[in-house]
């Protein structure tokens, strides 16, 4: 009677398991594989003098699916991304830049400083975090799930520091 009991609890077991893992929506999946390509800035110029900086914040953003609803080929998947607050640190990193953007060097030292201050910053074990929590929106082309609203995506995972960026029209 153990034995029967004991394979009937693994059954259940693992149909709920399997359940579970069933229970992602392929637009979720989709966007799960996004997220990790985002991550890896593998659709940045390479020669873009940002990517490493770039780089270094969107690889310690992290997500959570609170809510899917995936309707045909439109999905809404609402996350809440967990990123370190850049605007946490603007006064700081101004006040360590602004000498070397009045002084004599070059773009290329001024880079390297940029690059070190944030290595540097990402390596703290007290960083503050800003999560943004949004509707990401999926549309499905094809076969293939993508994203709607990557502005959206791209701001959270930088804690909305873009917007320091922008101009005024």
């Amino acid at each position: 009677m153990k034995k029967l009991f004991r394979s009937l609890f693994v059954l259940v077991f693992v149909f709920i398991l399997s359940s579970v893992a069933y229970a992602l929506s392929s637009a979720e999946k989709a966007f799960e594989e996004q997220f990790a390509t985002i991550q890896k800035v593998e659709f940045f110029d390479p020669d873009d003098p940002d990517i490493e900086i770039v780089k270094m914040f969107y690889e310690n953003a992290s997500y959570t699916v609170n809510n899917t609803i995936e309707n045909g080929n439109d999905a809404t998947i609402n996350i809440t991304v967990k990123a370190i607050d850049l605007l946490a640190y603007i006064d700081d990193y101004m006040e360590k830049m602004l000498p070397l953007a009045f002084s004599d060097v070059s773009e290329e030292v001024m880079q390297e400083s940029a690059i070190k201050y944030f290595s540097d910053l990402i390596k703290r074990s007290d960083l503050e975090y800003k999560e943004t929590t949004f509707d990401l929106i999926m549309k499905k082309k094809g076969n293939k799930w993508v994203i709607d609203n990557p502005e959206e995506l791209s701001s959270a995972m930088v804690a909305g520091a873009d917007q320091i960026f922008e101009m005024d029209e």
